[in-house]
């Protein structure tokens, strides 16, 4: 069975997982190359793995990850059991957590935003705790979100509570952002993607276009103009024969530089 988990978060992901009763692993892809694992038994949550992490310390670390892309690959053998709550309890955990992301998500653009201090005074006085002062100490006007958690070696979650937290008392506004696709350019760009490259690669191209967007800390919701030749550059490198691999790059160029910028939304 085949899952279509574009724009989902992990919640989502695990609540159909766990409906429909499936086995398998769950990856998912976070910024900087970052991968954590799920595995499902028959739609319960048994394993998590995160680097050297395992069973609930992992699991921890990815609910915090929101930029997020996923891969489901059903039926792996071997699961290793090392989670300790039920299933039940962790989907209550994420459905809460996962409300709170989607809030914030309406305020914070995506992981490329870039906030800056308000010329305006806030309408109440504010006490900062060190926290929070870490968070206002980079907002330079050049380091994005994702810059920020970088540098802090704060999850994305947390960072992205105080700078809701800020822009809400009118401390901080959004200065810029680096815009993504409308939906329809987006849909169509990707189904282009994938069509020019299982012609060359055959019926895996989803597959390598999911993992590449992974590795680039990116998925499809967040995808934006300028990472287009980037994840080109890289999906074409499944292209074994060099005249083909031309042939794919050239392709997508040329659809690539059809996309106005100006049509563009934050």
């Amino acid at each position: 069975m085949t899952l279509d988990l574009e724009g989902r978060s992990l919640y989502q992901a695990l609540y159909e997982i766990h409906a429909k009763g499936l086995t398998g692993r769950l990856h998912v892809y976070h910024w900087d190359g970052k991968e954590g694992i799920v595995g499902i038994n028959g739609g319960q949550v048994v394993h998590c793995q995160y680097h050297t992490l395992r069973g609930e310390k992992a699991f921890n670390i990815l609910k915090n990850w929101v930029s997020i892309s996923l891969g489901f690959y059903e039926n792996v053998e071997n699961l290793s059991v090392d989670m300790e709550h039920n299933t039940e309890s962790l989907l209550v955990s994420l459905e809460e957590r996962d409300r709170e992301i989607g809030r914030l998500r309406r305020s914070i653009p995506g992981p490329q935003a870039i906030f800056v201090l308000s010329p305006e005074s806030p309408e109440e006085k504010i006490v900062f705790h060190q926290k929070i002062w870490k968070v206002l100490s980079l907002l330079n006007g050049r380091n994005t979100v994702k810059d920020i958690c970088v540098a802090l070696k704060a999850n994305e979650f947390s960072v992205l509570r105080v700078l809701d937290f800020l822009l809400k008392r009118k401390v901080i506004r959004l200065a810029a952002s680096e815009k993504t696709l409308p939906p329809s350019t987006r849909d169509h760009l990707f189904q282009e993607l994938e069509n020019h490259l299982a012609e060359f690669i055959g019926p895996i191209a989803t597959v390598v276009i999911e993992d590449t967007l992974g590795e680039m800390g990116k998925s499809r919701e967040f995808i934006t103009r300028n990472d287009l030749p980037l994840l080109v550059e890289r999906v074409s490198e499944n292209v074994d024969d060099e005249r083909e691999r031309v042939q794919f790059q050239s392709r997508m160029l040329a659809l690539i530089q059809k996309i106005p910028e100006e049509k563009e939304e934050a």
